[in-house]
């Protein structure tokens, strides 16, 4: 299982997914992102299905950020769609760095 970003980081950019238009449905009220933050960002809260889609997600769209030598992050510095989506799956590979740019958010 991969590691959770927390929820108050994840938080931070989705006024950035809202505006890019990135991962409605996991953002929707019956999304992974508000089953996220209902359970107050702890996965053992979460129902197994959930944990189990978001490995998946994960793994199909890491599997593309390699194969296709895919940068996470813009030329402004802000995470690619493809990494916002990730966050909203409360994952990304790269922590400190997402830590750090939402304490600037």
């Amino acid at each position: 299982m991969h590691k959770f970003v927390r929820p108050k980081v994840i938080e931070k950019f989705i006024p950035m997914m809202e505006r890019r238009g990135v991962s409605e449905i996991a953002r929707s009220p019956r999304g992974f992102l508000t089953a996220y933050l209902n359970a107050d960002g702890d996965p053992k809260k979460m129902h197994p299905d959930w944990l189990a889609k978001r490995d998946g997600f994960i793994a199909r769209h890491m599997a593309q950020v390699i194969r296709n030598y895919e940068y996470l992050y813009d030329t402004s510095g802000s995470p690619t769609r493809r990494h916002l989506a990730l966050i909203a799956w409360a994952y990304t590979p790269e922590p400190a760095e997402i830590l750090t740019l939402s304490r600037r958010l």
